[in-house]
């Protein structure tokens, strides 16, 4: 359905003359190598839209994990690294429209 709602609106704009550029972007395995901070500095730096960039800093920001063992749980640590466990994080799980 988002595919079709996505042409529909792509084609009304470009019937109206409008330009559409458009970006795919698969950020796990950049997401589970680099370290939080790293990722953001980087997309800073190549120029990337502040909007986008505090998007995926507010998605990765706070996070903590635990381990249970046995029944026993350790106690909960920062995450710094990686993308949360059960998250959806890619183009085909979320599509998002900038116009």
């Amino acid at each position: 359905m988002q595919l079709l709602q996505i042409l529909d609106k792509w084609t009304e704009l470009l019937e109206n003359g409008s330009q559409i550029d458009v970006i795919y972007t698969d950020l796990e395995k950049a997401i589970t190598k680099i370290p939080h901070k790293r990722l953001i500095s980087k997309l800073s730096g190549y120029g990337l839209n502040n909007n986008i960039i505090r998007w995926i800093e507010a998605f990765l920001n706070n996070r903590k994990q635990k381990v249970r063992i046995k029944g026993i749980f350790s106690d909960w640590v920062p995450v710094g690294s990686g993308i949360p466990q059960g998250s959806l994080l890619g183009p085909t799980n979320t599509v998002y429209h900038l116009y």
